[in-house]
């Protein structure tokens, strides 16, 4: 934690305007609660795991995506939906087709084409 001394608002001395000690302050509170979060083995897997889910979440590769058409349809509920791998769905109401869903189990999302030769729309 000493580095964090060297961003302390104290080392600025009495010549800073109050902007400066504003964002020196800002600065330091940030870096103490990082410091907080990476120190801790636990927090810092939590962290990991939600920036990992972050980024798979607003990540579209192509393998992500899937024509309606490869999903399955249940007709009493008007509801397509498709396996994620994580054992939940990608699940929608017709009748449009909306471009992306997320799983109803985890962070995940599913890009949604319409093959407009299937009949579906």
């Amino acid at each position: 934690m000493s580095f964090l001394l060297q961003y302390s608002p104290d080392k600025l001395g009495d010549g800073a305007d109050k902007e400066e000690i504003e964002k020196a302050t800002q600065l330091y509170l940030k870096l103490q609660e990082a410091w907080k979060i990476l120190n801790d083995p636990e927090k810092k897997r939590r962290y990991d795991a939600e920036l990992a889910a972050k980024s798979l979440r607003y990540e579209s590769p192509s393998e992500n995506a899937v024509d309606v058409s490869e999903m399955d349809y249940d007709s009493d509920e008007d509801v397509y939906f498709y396996h994620c791998r994580c054992g939940g769905d990608f699940e929608f109401r017709g009748p449009s087709v909306p471009t992306d869903i997320s799983c109803t189990t985890c962070s995940l999302s599913l890009c949604v084409t319409a093959n407009r030769d299937n009949g579906n729309t």
